[in-house]
């Protein structure tokens, strides 16, 4: 298996790279007390060279409490540092339902404080 990669040719930039340089240099000004090696890491989220572990709405709390009662409207994502140190990004939704609805949810969510 060949890793070899060419070096990046200067001779063909493209508006999308000189776009992708100016974002780059206007996070660095605007994060000069910020250690590079903690920009780097943002740097290569943000430009996709490194993905970060998605939290499985599925597998949490409030999916199992609410999940199918709730109509949820993904609208993007935090990346955090867990206790462990390491990074993960966590789903950002909104959620809409009759008030109706509304009410009975808070009903369960008393009986299931009363049972604990």
């Amino acid at each position: 298996m060949n890793d070899f990669k060419n070096a990046f040719s200067y001779d063909n930039i493209k508006v999308e790279h000189q776009d992708a340089v100016e974002e780059v240099i206007k996070i660095l000004q605007n994060r000069t007390s910020i250690p590079v090696n903690f920009i780097i890491e943002e740097l290569k989220v943000k430009f996709k060279l490194q993905n970060l572990p998605e939290l499985k709405v599925e597998d949490t709390l409030w999916h199992r409490i609410f999940g199918e009662h709730l109509k949820a409207h993904y609208q993007g994502y935090t990346d955090k540092i867990k206790e462990d140190g390491k990074k993960i990004r966590v789903p950002h939704f909104a959620f809409s339902a009759d008030v109706d609805i509304l009410d009975d949810l808070i009903k369960k969510v008393l009986t299931y404080v009363d049972k604990k």
